[in-house]
Parts: structure tokens; C-alpha cells; sequence
């Protein structure tokens, strides 16, 4: 294919009139140019070459007083065909010279814009940027306004870190077609994306984390609107498309559809591993960890599991305390098949769980090393990083997990943990603190953008609101947890330490009525008595009430982590966030696709 920009060898050109300057140009007279074209005048003479004008169609485009006399064209933005081209060169004696091209602009328009969306989005497929943004002009020129077109230039300028033009064509984009999910997308990526570059330069952390709160929702939310698009797409669910909705599903953090596709062709199709796999995994992530134990069991008896579908076994077995078969399952898994992905993030979460953090360290390198950019990969060398004490690497792969794929929610959760950390360390400044709560209130919001019934975010909020001394705001957020989450021990772990710091409230407030009635008997007040005792009734049934809710929740976490929990009592809130820190996560794992 013919190079849209032109570098022809030396051609000498003959001045216009007679002088001592002798002087050459790299483009010839009568050449057909396209793209940009670089021009490169030399120029010599008895006294000082004083500088060269540049003129096109006999308009001036600029000026160059020193040595190399270098001048560009881009050819994108002139009519098609002949064009003059003028080089007028001075002396510091007076002397002048011309030179003079007649050249041919053809950027092969006649190709059509197809033509060259399909050539730019090959090139950016490639992060060929500068290819792919030339091709695309050169589509916008054959067809203004072409959307596909201004949509691969977005994504190339994106690419290339130019962000304000990305954002111009995806907005360009939007103004003809408000219901463009790719560009809305697009759009929410490159606002977080200039969040992130706004974030590290502003004196005004507040209104940096402020930009990147919205940003990040805004993100979330465009990619799960995408997502919610193409399910609505496929219609119903029927055996046609069962597979198709469940892989969709799962990518939009949908596990109930995922799973509810799933189960009809599970029944029939028991020993598939790569089906299989995907509805203990939809279980797992969804918090249904005695379904997808019950999976699991029957997957042992029936199925034939690969090398992910061994790793999710051992998953479970770790979870629920059996170590010996936990790890015979990991042997089998690194056995059946080492260098699958979905194996090795398996080997990942592993290490995180049991604070293996050489071992992470020592998998996320390979893991960046060999798979390169990946949403799942960035996650855990988000977190290797933050545990070897590299905060600004970590920083680095969460900007690019979020960047690849802003629906996941592990990544905020993440964040916010290591902001929470950094707030309960007793050597954080006491004016440092509340930016720090706000800062993981930030990451534990977006997280609930990304999936609005996390229970791992709610959890994570009513470790702020206690932390904040918002009780009841804690209650609330512990008690949307345990309702999204009925088997996930962090946050009944953490709502019996609000129910519990709620029973020390009332407990005050039931001793100091007490306290008022005696002084109220000894003053011989009977009505303030008695105002007082129905006082004191009211705040021991709320006392027993909150009583029989904060034992649920000591029940609910010994029953649902007997590993971890099982004979522990309320814990503190260092001791709560260090188990929601560690235990709280759900592997993050990429299967394999349906075959």
C-alpha cells in the first residue's frame, strides 16, 4: 500500500531568478503527496542565509530563520489535487531565491471511508496510533461526519495520550448519536483518564477526589450500560443463546442470570468443565458458597475438571478449612494446565488469601510479563505492589485494570482498603484522617457503581461509618451486606461490631435514666418518675432487640467462616478491617471461552 507520507530523495530545483544562493528541496516538483509531508530545505550562500518563508497556494504558513529549514504540509486538511508549494529564501546581502513546486495532493479518497476505518482500526489494533489516526482522517475526509470513523480516532488519540482531541471525536460522536454505547464508553474512559493525570499534579486533593469519584462511577456505569445492552439484545434466554447470555452476564457482574442460564443445561451437560467452571465461579462471586459447594461436590463425582475447574475446587476447599484436599486439588490444577490464565490468577488470589506476598510478588511478575495488559492481571499486581510497599506501582496497575475494564469492582474495593489501612494507622496525621475515610468512602461508592448489590462495598462502608462514628449509618450498610450477601462472614463480622457499639450506646443511655429517676425519686418528682420509667422501658427493648441482632451476627460469621471465625467474639475495628482486608475478597478469575 502506497505510504501517505512521502520522503523522495533530493531533487534540486532551479531558482526563479538569478542570485548566489544555491539551494535544494527533498520533495520534487511535481510530485503526488498524501498524509503529512515534511519538507527540508538546504540552503547555501557567499553571506548568511537570513531565513526561509514558507507559502501554500501563495498564503504564508510560516517562517524558519535557522538551519535545518524545515517545513510540514498536511495534505489531510487541502482539497485533493494540485497545490503550489513556495520556498522564498534571503541573504544578508539582499539576496533572494525561489523555489517553486507544483505537486498533487492524493490521499486516495476513491478508496471510500471504509476503506480507511478498516486500515485504522488494524493499525490501532496494532497501537499503531499514528498510522490508525492518519487512515481515520483520511476517512473523515472522504465521509464528514463519519461515525465510525471519529470513533477510531477517539480510541487512537486515546491510545496516543492526547486526551482532549479523544474526547472531542467521542463527543462528536455523542452529539449525532446520544445512544452510542462505544462512544459513551469511550467517552467515560477518557474523563478517568484525566482524572488520573489531574490527580497527580493538583495542589487541591479534595477536588481531585472528587473528579475521580465521578469519573470512576461514570466509567462503571457506561461499561455495565454496555453490557446491560447486549444482554437486552439477546432477548430471552433459550437454548439458543443460554451460553452467550451466561458469558455476557458474567463479564457485567450479573451472577444471578448468569447462573439462573446456566443451571437448565448444567443438569444435562454435568461433566463439561469449561460450563461447569463458569456456574461455580457465577456461584462463588455471587456469595452462593453452599451452591457452589454443591456444585463442586457433584463436579467430583460426575465431572472431569480441567485445569481452572481444579483451581475453583480449591478455592472452596480452602474456604471451607479442608487443607488437605485444598491442596491436592492446586497440585491437580498446576498439573492439568500451568500456563492457563485463568490458572494462574488462581495461583494469584491463592497467595493473596494466605498473605503469601513474596509469592504474589512472584506471580504478578509473571503474570505482567507474559500476559501484558489485562483488567485481571493489573488487579493483582495492584495488590502485590501495595503489599511489597510499591504504593506508586500499585497506583499504576489500578489506573490501568481500571482503564482496561472500570466495571470490576475488586478494583475499588482494593483501593479502598489500602486508603482505610493508611486512616487507621496511628502514625497518619490527624489532619490526614478524614481525607483518608473520604478517600476509601470514594473507592467503596464507585465499587457499588460498578455492581449495585456489592456486599463486599457495604461491608466496606459500615467499616467507615464506624470508624466515622456513624452507627446507624453503619447498621444500615452492614444490614444491606448480610441481605445481598447471606453467606459472606465479613459483614456479619462487622455488623456485630456496629450492633455491639450500639449496645454501649444504649447501655449509657439506659444507666444515665436510671440515674435520672433515682434523682428524680429523691426530689419527690412522681411525673418526671414516671415520664422516666417508660423512658427507661423503651431504651431496654431497643437494648434487647439490638442484643438478639448483634448475636445474629456473632452466629452468622462463625456459622459462614468456622475456618476463621468459629469461638471469636466482637471483634474491634482494626481487628474487623483486617479480616474484610484479607478473607473479604472473591478470586477474580478469567475462564477460558466456551468452546
Amino acid at each position: 500500500m502506497r505510504k501517505l507520507i512521502l520522503f523522495l530523495a533530493l531533487a534540486p530545483v532551479a531558482a526563479l531568478a538569478s542570485s548566489g544562493i544555491t539551494a535544494t528541496c527533498n520533495i520534487a516538483d511535481g510530485a503526488t503527496v498524501g498524509g503529512e509531508v515534511a519538507f527540508s530545505i538546504e540552503a547555501t550562500s557567499d553571506a548568511l542565509i537570513s531565513g526561509v518563508e514558507y507559502y501554500v497556494n501563495g498564503e504564508i504558513r510560516g517562517s524558519d530563520d535557522s538551519t535545518p529549514y524545515e517545513f510540514k504540509l498536511d495534505t489531510i486538511r487541502e482539497a485533493e489535487g494540485p497545490i503550489k508549494v513556495k520556498f522564498h529564501i534571503g541573504a544578508t546581502n539582499g539576496d533572494q531565491k525561489d523555489i517553486m513546486l507544483n505537486l498533487v495532493i492524493d490521499n486516495g479518497l476513491g478508496k471510500g471511508a471504509e476503506h480507511w476505518v478498516t486500515e485504522a482500526e488494524n493499525a490501532a489494533v496494532n497501537s499503531k496510533w499514528d498510522d490508525a489516526i492518519r487512515y481515520a482522517r483520511v476517512a473523515l475526509k472522504a465521509k464528514p461526519k463519519y461515525n465510525p470513523a471519529r470513533l477510531v480516532l477517539a480510541r487512537s488519540y486515546f491510545g496516543r495520550g492526547t486526551l482532549d482531541l479523544a474526547q472531542k471525536y467521542a463527543e462528536d460522536v455523542l452529539i449525532d448519536d446520544p445512544a452510542n454505547l462505544m462512544a459513551r464508553d469511550l467517552s467515560s474512559a477518557i474523563s478517568l483518564q484525566k482524572a488520573f493525570v489531574a490527580g497527580s499534579g493538583t495542589r487541591d486533593r479534595n477536588a481531585a477526589l472528587q473528579a475521580l469519584k465521578s469519573a470512576l462511577v461514570s466509567a462503571a456505569q457506561s461499561r455495565i450500560q454496555v453490557f446491560e445492552t447486549q444482554l437486552n439484545n439477546l432477548g430471552p434466554t433459550t437454548d439458543a443463546n443460554r451460553l452467550q447470555v451466561a458469558s455476557i452476564a458474567l463479564r457485567a457482574g450479573r451472577y444471578s442470570v448468569a447462573i439462573d442460564a446456566l443451571k437448565e443445561v448444567y443438569l444435562r451437560e454435568s461433566d463439561n468443565p469449561a460450563l461447569v467452571n463458569r456456574l461455580m465461579y457465577a456461584q462463588i462471586r455471587a456469595g452462593k458458597f453452599q451452591d457452589a459447594i454443591g456444585t463442586a461436590t457433584q463436579y467430583i463425582r460426575r465431572g472431569t475438571p480441567n485445569g481452572e475447574g481444579y483451581g475453583l475446587l480449591a478455592i472452596l476447599f480452602d474456604r471451607a478449612g479442608d487443607a488437605g484436599n485444598a491442596a491436592e486439588y492446586e497440585r491437580q490444577m498446576v498439573l492439568n494446565d500451568a500456563s492457563a490464565l485463568g490458572v494462574r490468577l488462581t495461583q494469584a488470589y491463592l497467595a493473596t488469601i494466605r498473605n503469601n506476598v513474596e509469592g504474589l510478588r512472584r506471580l504478578s511478575q509473571q503474570l505482567d510479563s507474559t500476559v501484558g495488559e489485562n483488567a485481571f492481571v493489573s488487579y493483582y499486581s495492584q495488590i502485590a505492589r501495595y503489599r511489597a510497599g510499591d504504593y506508586s506501582g500499585s497506583k499504576t496497575s489500578f489506573e490501568r485494570a481500571a482503564l482496561a475494564d472500570p466495571s470490576i469492582p475488586d478494583l475499588y474495593i482494593q483501593q479502598g482498603n489500602q486508603a482505610l489501612e493508611i486512616a487507621l494507622q496511628p502514625q497518619t496525621e490527624k489532619q490526614n484522617v478524614g481525607y483518608y475515610q473520604d478517600v476509601t468512602r470514594a473507592y467503596y461508592e464507585a465499587a457499588l457503581a460498578a455492581k449495585p448489590e456489592s456486599f463486599q462495598a457495604f461491608t466496606g462502608l459500615a467499616l467507615v461509618d464506624l470508624m466515622q462514628g456513624k452507627t446507624d449509618a453503619a447498621i444500615k450498610n452492614a444490614k444491606l451486606a448480610i441481605s445481598a450477601g447471606s453467606e459472606y462472614a465479613p459483614g456479619y463480622y462487622v455488623a456485630s461490631l456496629a450492633f455491639a457499639t450500639v449496645d454501649q450506646n444504649l447501655t449509657r443511655t439506659e444507666q444515665s435514666v436510671q440515674n435520672q429517676i433515682a434523682l428524680a425519686r429523691n426530689n419527690r418528682l412522681n411525673e418526671e418518675v414516671d415520664k422516666l420509667t417508660k423512658q427507661l422501658a423503651t431504651v431496654r427493648s431497643m437494648i434487647d432487640s439490638n442484643r438478639r441482632e448483634r448475636d445474629a451476627a456473632v452466629a452468622g460469621y462463625q456459622r459462614n467462616d468456622a475456618k476463621n471465625l468459629r469461638g471469636l467474639g466482637i471483634p474491634d475495628l482494626a481487628r474487623a478491617f483486617g479480616y474484610f482486608a484479607r478473607f473479604g475478597r472473591l478470586p477474580l478469575i478469567q475462564l477460558k471461552p466456551l468452546q
